[in-house]
């Protein structure tokens, strides 16, 4: 995404319609921050269809992979293979056992695996 799409509060105008207390819902879940998907013309109005979550791992990016079984876990390095926002599912390589595994993005720059 590029700096252009990134929602900011100087980005978004609100306006008095029927709906604004929609939009300030829509706001108040997290909307800023967030990317738009593709370009919007100035005056449209924001859905959350247009809206993407920024990326909290990007591929190639080291990672760290926590395992849990229960009360256990365990962590270890790896490597992204592709990119993902929070609660995505992305594929990572856990560099010692150079196996691929499906992880769950829980923070920036970690994934979770259960076991």
């Amino acid at each position: 995404s590029s700096l252009s799409s990134i929602l900011t509060a100087t980005r978004i105008i609100l306006f008095q319609t029927k709906k604004t207390t929609l939009i300030l819902h829509y706001l108040r879940r997290g909307t800023l921050g967030n990317t738009l998907k593709r370009s919007l013309r100035m005056g449209s109005v924001l859905l959350p269809t247009h809206i993407k979550a920024p990326y909290a791992i990007k591929r190639g990016e080291r990672v760290s992979i926590i395992a849990k079984s229960g009360e256990l876990y365990v962590r270890m390095q790896g490597k992204a293979l592709e990119s993902g926002a929070l609660n995505d599912r992305i594929q990572v390589r856990n560099e010692s056992s150079d196996r691929k595994i499906e992880a769950l993005v829980t923070a920036r720059g970690v994934v979770e695996v259960t076991l």
